[in-house]
């Protein structure tokens, strides 16, 4: 407790308590600097009084103000960075907006890297004119280097000439500033190198190229593994492996943390101890060494973070002053905040703080729990303390990882045990072998071929914990709102119970933050009652459509694409599913064996029970499929086929298969042609359901049922491609409302422009889950409204 009270700590309270408001609400700085000034006047009378009265109530009121200063200048960063932010030209580009561009890339392109898409890599930019010119934009951007172009090294200067691709926004706007980098990127058409004098790459590109250079050279088959190891590059890196180990809960291997610098640290002292050199030029060229590799990486705030650190740890003990771990932790996060106010919203930030802060101060509490018996032996007790470790570092990081990414991985508190280690003897490894590569190539080669042994191991040991049952999984990213309504209880219950102890207090406290943050589906579905939903996910280009029953059932239709290392129904339908407060699955419909339909229906089996699994059972060989089937063996899902003819009746809500037909299935070549269509019925509310179903399908079922097609709702055939929504079918269901699950800017160019065309013509309002993210659909007994999320 003694630690939070100390200066240094409470006045960086005081300062984020005017940050992050600032930040969220975008005062005027004008007003924050007129209430800095006001605060800094009455700072100083009082100042003066208690100097000439030494009263100690004017001293009370002088640390009160002195406070009140730090939030003022709190909010004036706030305010300051998300002016900037908002006003930035990178902000001001327009989706479609032709640019040229001159820069210098920051990360190496390889023409010849094997991924299904290229990475987006950074460049240094000049927008629209020449640099230091008047109109010229300037700043970082990310950028797609289109198919056919050559090798380009780290600083290569060049002209390029496309069209900027603004990102959407989130699905629900969070009001915080956006960091000015991630609004968009630019995809040019045309690339060349730039000859002229006014622009050249950094002192740290130019270090950085040669160090990517011999990495190229000395380690040829893990080269994009090491870069992101030791440089945190990963645009190269196979997603399959950063699936795993995002999985595994060791992505954090794969980026710079703190744990990289302060390696890299430590390797050097123990390297100047062993040399017997002076200890003042030992930690003088440590920290030199230490902020040189910090630019070389660019200063991502959890590497400077522990480069601050580090820095003040060495000056204290070089002056031979007491130093307090809390106190240099506070100086750590002034001196980035001071430069970036945003980068307190960085997840990097966050997680890199939060887990300093979990080992230090959960760790001897933790440790002190553990029976005796496990800390008697050397080796018991180093296992003991790395779990615990683990253990610390995952209840402060996990809720800031759920609410950033949707998902967390207990299994990383086990991982990390051997993980760590050999992620150290790694990175020890690889800047031995480029150390002595200049001077001694076969003695690197040699470094690198037992640096290599060790990657392999990490790899297996992250392929390994991957795959371990409820070792990670998907979870609800609740609202910002969540977390202040169960820190304010946690702090409520730390002042309001009994016990005087203040270990239970705290202990009490902190359970109350849990408990609130994990009630909240409860009370979510306590509030919601009457009605039916209907939710269509934005899963990208792919389709899944949840449906909720008035009595708080489920039924999913598809669960979205899974390729490239995105699997939508572990990063998008799960999240929703559980954010809505659904505990089990009743029906799971599979309208047809395509990936974009099925590729996340794995990981909804594992994620959440599903009663009964409905599909065509068309007779595919698709690796996709079968695995689908065999995950539905495994977990003993009831597994039926899905024919016209069929229904299923839910708390008042009927679905009705109307196609295909029973003959059918094994007919057609074109999976598309067998989709499952269903017709919802609620009440008077009717919903029409296509899948992928063609215009030779919706023909036959506009002449088969024809005025019973008449719907409210129509979700467009195959993504609202011109295959689909013929006029007749179109016609006949004459529907209020359109909805197309589509994905941004897709390739196939869904919906196509002749369908959207038929839609307006008669009237037809259209919903996109490319233009306004999931399109949640409530259908009370009375009637039906809607909305876009």
């Amino acid at each position: 407790m003694m630690e939070i009270r100390r200066p240094l700590v409470v006045a960086l309270f005081a300062f984020l308590a005017g940050l992050l408001p600032a930040l969220r609400f975008s005062p005027s700085p004008l007003l924050i600097a007129v209430a800095f000034l006001a605060v800094t006047l009455a700072l100083s009378v009082a100042f003066s009084r208690h100097l000439a009265f030494t009263d100690t109530r004017y001293g009370f009121l002088l640390r009160e103000l002195f406070l009140l200063q730090f939030v003022a200048l709190g909010a004036f960063a706030g305010a300051l960075g998300s002016a900037d932010a908002a006003t930035d030209c990178r902000a001001l580009l327009k989706d479609g907006q032709r640019l040229e561009v001159r820069g210098v890339v920051g990360a190496a392109h390889r023409e010849n890297a094997v991924q299904e898409k290229a990475p987006l890599l950074p460049l240094e930019a000049v927008i629209g004119g020449s640099a230091g010119g008047k109109n010229a934009c300037t700043g970082e951007i990310r950028f797609r280097v289109p198919p056919g172009t050559h090798d380009m090294p780290v600083g290569s200067r060049i002209v390029a000439s496309g069209v900027w691709r603004a990102f959407s926004g989130p699905d629900t706007s969070s009001g915080w500033p956006r960091d000015p980098r991630f609004y968009g990127f630019f995809l040019p058409s045309s690339i060349v190198p730039d000859a002229s004098p006014s622009i050249s790459p950094s002192l740290w590109l130019t270090l950085r190229n040669q160090t990517v250079l011999r990495i190229e050279r000395i380690f040829p088959d893990q080269t994009a593994l090491v870069e992101a190891l030791l440089l945190g590059r990963r645009e190269y890196v196979d997603p399959d492996i950063i699936n795993r180990y995002t999985r595994s809960g060791l992505t954090h291997l794969l980026a710079i943390s703190g744990s990289h610098v302060a390696l890299i640290a430590g390797a050097l002292l123990l390297l100047g101890s062993a040399l017997r050199l002076p200890r003042r030029w030992v930690v003088l060229s440590t920290v030199i060494v230490t902020w040189i590799y910090l630019f070389v990486i660019g200063m991502p705030p959890s590497a400077v973070r522990s480069g601050v650190m580090l820095s003040l740890a060495l000056l204290a003990v070089l002056l031979q002053r007491p130093s307090a771990t809390s106190a240099i932790v506070a100086a750590a996060a002034f001196v980035i905040l001071a430069f970036s106010p945003l980068a307190i919203l960085d997840p990097g930030f966050q997680l890199s703080f939060a887990g300093v802060l979990g080992l230090v101060y959960l760790r001897g509490p933790i440790l002190r729990l553990t029976p005796e018996i496990m800390r008697r032996h050397e080796v018991a007790r180093w296992l003991t303390d790395a779990c615990v470790m683990g253990i610390g570092a995952f209840i402060v990081t996990a809720p800031i990882v759920a609410h950033h990414f949707g998902t967390i991985a207990p299994i990383s508190i086990l991982a990390g045990i051997p993980a760590i280690p050999l992620t150290s003897l790694a990175l020890i490894g690889v800047s031995m072998a480029l150390a002595v590569d200049p001077v001694l190539p076969l003695v690197a080669r040699w470094i690198a071929a037992g640096t290599t042994v060790c990657l392999k191991l990490l790899d297996r040991i992250a392929d390994i914990a991957a795959n371990i049952p409820y070792g990670n999984g998907a979870v609800a990213s609740p609202p910002w709102w969540t977390w202040s309504i169960a820190v304010m209880v946690g702090l409520l219950s730390v002042y309001l119970v009994r016990p005087r102890s203040t270990r239970a207090r705290w202990l009490i406290g902190s359970g109350a933050v849990i408990a609130a943050a994990l009630l909240r589906p409860l009370f979510l579905n306590a509030g919601e009652h009457g009605g039916m939903e209907v939710h269509f996910i934005d899963v990208g280009q792919g389709e899944a459509i949840a449906i909720r029953t008035p009595a708080g059932r489920w039924v999913l239709v598809d669960a979205g694409p899974a390729s490239g290392g995105f699997d939508a129904g572990e990063r998008r339908v799960l999240p929703f599913l559980r954010a809505h407060g659904a505990r089990r699955i009743e029906a799971f419909v599979l309208t047809h064996p395509d990936l974009d339909h099925i590729g996340g229906a794995r990981a909804v089996l594992e994620g959440l029970p599903v009663l009964n699994v409905f599909e065509p059972g068309q007779a595919v060989g698709k690796e996709s499929y079968l695995d689908l089937l065999q995950a539905v063996d495994l977990h003993q899902t009831n597994w039926r086929a899905a024919r016209a003819g069929r229904s299923l009746e839910l708390d008042g809500v009927r679905i009705d298969f109307l196609w295909p037909d029973p003959d059918v299935v094994d007919a057609f070549a074109d999976a598309n042609q067998i989709s499952a269509v269903m017709r919802l019925t609620f009440g008077d509310f009717i919903l029409l359901l296509t899948g992928d179903a063609g215009t030779d399908v919706e023909q036959l079922l506009a002449r088969r049922h024809g005025e019973l097609l008449r719907s409210d709702i129509l979700k467009l055939g195959h993504h609202g491609s011109s295959t689909s929504s013929d006029s007749v079918f179109l016609d006949q269901v004459s529907p209020g409302l359109a909805v197309v699950s589509a994905g941004r800017r897709n390739r196939y160019g869904h919906p196509h422009q002749s369908v959207m065309d038929q839609l307006s013509a008669r009237g037809i309002p259209v919903a996109r889950t490319d233009e306004d993210g999931t399109v949640s659909l409530h259908i009370p007994e009375g009637g039906l409204t809607w909305d876009r999320r």
